[in-house]
């Protein structure tokens, strides 16, 4: 699991960009809080939690960088939809 997630954020050449590292830091803590709490996470539970989370943010900076998170979520499971 956590290759997987660690390869969701990785650029072509393997290695992390600094591109929307707040939106990965984001990610992180999710996927923390749904293992701690539950012993596992999937897609599915992070979109569900950025979508509350973007439903009550409440500055345009915060949207935006969960609206961005969002996007690496669902283009992460398009592509493993398409694999």
């Amino acid at each position: 699991m956590q290759q997987r997630v660690k390869q969701a954020f990785s650029g072509n050449s393997g290695q992390e960009s600094d591109l929307y590292q707040d939106e990965k830091q984001i990610i992180g803590s999710i996927i923390h809080h749904q293992i701690s709490t539950r012993g596992h996470v999937t897609n599915k539970t992070i979109t569900l939690r950025l979508i509350e989370m973007l439903e009550t943010a409440d500055n345009a900076e915060q949207q935006h960088m969960l609206r961005n998170a969002l996007e690496l979520i669902v283009g992460q499971s398009a592509e493993s939809v398409r694999s």
